[in-house]
């Protein structure tokens, strides 16, 4: 009877490894996409854009072209990987995968022509010159041509649409993200911004540049910004730091530098140091600093200046840049501005890459020393004063209500205990109550035995 009981419960075990798995590997298929969807992409190997449309979508089987000067056709299913129909020249089929896919997820895709079932290793919020937005991301190793490759993909969250990625062998690198896309974005982009400040307003920071991999400060400078005439959606300025001077026209509608002089280089910019005024969570605007990308405010909070409590605006995102052969840079950032005004109140900049043969880990910090234009509190309630170089010290508004999230990004559901989880663990009592009835009935049996004994 043991031997029985003990074999039931290695007949149960057999089915528990498979169903963990099964509860880690594959995700419920969403499909995101719609028919109309388009997006464009530009590489920095071809001026050529490529157009990604989607054509018809029939349950989790989608179709799909990709339009170069020719096109090609994709019939992809999303659930099982399976390409029923493509044209002979497409290797690479990961332009759309599940929509709203979390970290640990898994799906499959194609990567010169190989199938590939890759696992969801971070979700964070992405900009790029035709694109912000909540995204999911990847990072693998594989061939690519065939050479050994590190893959690098971004997906939007919401419609599992492909928006960057990048492929990093020993000879080159090739990066190619999203120029345009259609109106599944849904984002609220200003057009007409407005501008709260007037000439003869100015505003100084601290900046310092901190190599991670040296463990030392490696820039420490106090930068000033003048503002100067304002027309339209055009403010002029006059930036001046230790190391340069530099004076210039910026308009805040697309982000651009009308006008710079003397350095047309100059990498700084107004860009982020001034947005414009009262923008609100979901609002999405251009910077000229990161090549012209899209940048939306996701939060707002309330931050100590000057001792004044004062209304802000939040962003972070990861941006890339590389070039075809030697350079290539990611950089995570966070910024806080004045809502009231659109001045910076404070910036981290953390980059990782490397540069003609030179690896880069630096951490750029921004922090507002003095400026005119605050004066009062701009918040209803002051909170206790911090520090605003200290990007650790911040004070949150005090609401219950969760903070609203841009237009076409997903809000964050509660998470829900899956069924396989369940079964597992309706499973796992059952085998202990067996083992704990098999260890009884044994024990039964042994005292039995012995009362025999005794009786002879």
């Amino acid at each position: 009877m043991r031997k029985l009981l003990v074999c039931y419960c290695v007949f149960l075990l057999s089915f528990i490894v498979p169903l963990f798995a099964l509860t880690k590997v594959r995700a419920q298929i969403n499909v995101g996409v719609k028919e109309g969807d388009w997006i464009k992409y530009r590489n920095n190997i071809s001026p050529e854009e490529t157009l990604f449309q989607i054509q018809q979508v029939d349950g989790d089987t989608i179709t799909q072209t990709l339009s170069n000067g020719d096109e090609y056709s994709i019939i992809h299913e999303l659930d099982t990987g399976a390409i029923t129909e493509k044209s002979y020249e497409i290797k690479d089929v990961f332009f759309v995968i599940p929509s709203n896919l979390d970290v640990g997820d898994n799906c499959y895709i194609w990567l010169d022509e190989t199938f590939s079932n890759i696992e969801i290793t971070n979700e964070i919020y992405l900009s790029n010159p035709g694109y912000y937005g909540r995204t999911v991301g990847s990072q693998f190793s594989s061939t690519w041509g065939g050479l050994d490759c590190i893959f690098s993909g971004y997906w939007d969250k919401r419609t599992g649409i492909l928006v960057e990625y990048i492929i990093k062998t020993d000879s080159f690198i090739y990066h190619c993200q999203a120029s345009e896309t259609s109106d599944w974005q849904s984002h609220d982009i200003v057009d007409n911004p407005e501008i709260n400040l007037k000439s003869g307003d100015w505003a100084t920071y601290n900046l310092t540049i901190f190599d991670r991999a040296r463990q030392k400060i490696i820039s420490d400078d106090v930068l000033r910004f003048d503002y100067g005439s304002i027309s339209g959606t055009r403010v002029s300025f006059v930036y001046s730091s230790s190391r340069e001077y530099v004076n210039g026209t910026c308009d805040l509608a697309d982000g651009s530098f009308v006008s710079l002089e003397p350095n047309s280089d100059w990498e700084y910019g107004t860009g982020l140091s001034l947005i414009p005024s009262n923008l609100n969570v979901g609002k999405v605007f251009y910077s000229g600093i990161f090549n012209y990308t899209k940048i939306g405010i996701i939060e707002e909070k309330t931050l100590t200046v000057k001792g004044f409590t004062r209304n802000c605006v939040y962003s972070d995102f990861l941006y890339f840049g590389a070039s075809f052969t030697d350079s290539y840079l990611e950089t995570e950032c966070e910024y806080y501005w004045d809502e009231e005004s659109g001045i910076l109140l404070r910036s981290t900049e953390k980059s990782d890459g490397f540069s003609g043969g030179t690896n880069i880990e630096q951490t750029l910090s921004l922090s507002l020393i003095d400026t005119n234009v605050i004066t009062s509190h701009s918040a209803t309630e002051p909170t206790e004063p911090e520090q605003t170089q200290e990007p650790e010290q911040q004070t949150e508004q005090e609401d219950s209500s969760p903070e609203p999230k841009p237009d076409g990004l997903p809000d964050e559901e509660e998470p829900q205990l899956p069924i396989e989880v369940l079964l597992v663990a309706i499973t796992v009592v059952a085998i202990v109550a067996v083992a704990f009835l098999s260890y009884n009935l044994g024990k039964r049996k042994r005292i039995h035995e012995q009362n025999k004994e005794i009786l002879k």
